[in-house]
């Protein structure tokens, strides 16, 4: 059974956020989760898995992402420091509670592909973006849409990304997922 599901305007899973809200973490088969957060990262273009990964497995919201400089990761810890957020117009602000400044703990399979992105990034000083542009600049919201999100989505088994009812970007349905249910956030 194919279930469509919708994630909510810029949130944290991208596509799954809102999914396990209103399924719940029982529903569908918990053993094809790992394997479809797999399939959707590998069909991902590289350029965005990490971006992915992190909103999958911290449930990081979309602006928190973007806005992690390198000082806020510490590697050696396994522990990332929320304390900006890139807006929609493309500058840092902070939070806008104080809960969302936080500390979240790393999996061991982020450690690893932050040290990667780390090491390949020509833009990897203390105050750089984490999640960069080749020019250094943060990633764009709608490119990460356009250019990550719908071409993991065109993977078979995926499922099809579609635009949320108010055209939003950060907006999606999907429907088709290979267990019907999606993974759910950590």
């Amino acid at each position: 059974m194919s279930l469509p599901l919708y994630a909510p305007r810029r949130e944290p899973c991208l596509a799954v956020g809102a999914a396990r809200a209103s399924l719940g973490r029982a529903a569908g088969d918990a053993d094809s989760r790992p394997r479809e957060i797999a399939e959707l990262l590998d069909a991902a273009p590289n350029k965005y898995r990490t971006l992915i990964a992190l909103s999958i497995v911290t449930g990081l919201h979309q602006g928190e992402a973007l806005g992690l400089l390198w000082q806020d990761v510490d590697i050696t810890n396994r522990v990332l420091h929320v304390r900006w957020q890139l807006r929609q117009d493309g500058k840092l602000s902070e939070p806008k509670t104080p809960q969302a400044k936080r500390e979240v703990v790393l999996s061991g399979s982020l450690v690893q592909m932050l040290r990667e992105q780390k090491a390949a990034s020509g833009h990897s000083h203390a105050d750089d973006f984490v999640l960069a542009s080749l020019a250094g600049a943060p990633l764009a919201h709608r490119n990460i849409v356009r250019r990550g999100l719908e071409k993991a989505t065109e993977a078979p088994g995926i499922g099809k990304y579609v635009e949320d009812e108010k055209g939003g970007a950060g907006g999606a349905v999907f429907a088709g997922t290979t267990s019907g249910t999606p993974p759910p956030c950590s």
